[in-house]
């Protein structure tokens, strides 16, 4: 069968298109496993420190909490990463969870008052509800810890 020279030219640069994008994904895989190690190391670390007694509790909530949450949060970053290499490889799936929208608040809260701390900036919060129906409005990913709004 004769094959044109236009086509023979578009499937030169499918395939070079695809092996790019196995490239891509491999390479996503490779650095984003690399990352994981270490900022799971620092993660046991900093519970561990948190864990202990005879550490004072203003320590704990201003620094050492703080640093463990922005050390997850960057554990997420590099979760979505390798997230990108899973939905090439159509392997990616959620795992979703109710989840306290005061936590994640919370959290939020806890790491901006640390950098504005760091700053010497004051920070001022003020949030009003008066249930938890918000709760209901919100999933969250187990996996990379993404939050979800319900419909």
């Amino acid at each position: 069968e004769y094959m044109g020279l236009e086509d023979q030219t578009l499937q030169r640069k499918v395939k070079y298109l695809e092996e790019v994008d196995e490239f891509k994904s491999r390479l996503l895989s490779s650095v984003s496993h690399e990352l994981r190690t270490p900022l799971n190391g620092s993660i046991n670390m900093l519970a561990f420190v948190l864990e202990q007694p005879k550490l004072i509790d203003s320590i704990k909530a201003e620094y050492i909490e703080p640093a463990l949450y922005s050390n997850k949060l960057l554990l997420c970053l590099v979760n979505d990463i390798l997230d990108f290499s899973r939905i090439s490889n159509h392997k990616f799936k959620l795992d979703l969870q109710p989840t306290s929208f005061k936590e994640v608040i919370r959290n939020a809260i806890g790491i901006i008052k640390f950098q504005a701390k760091q700053k010497k900036l004051r920070l001022y919060v003020c949030l009003l509800y008066t249930s938890d129906a918000a709760d209901d409005l919100l999933c969250v990913d187990l996996g990379g810890r993404r939050i979800i709004k319900k419909k």
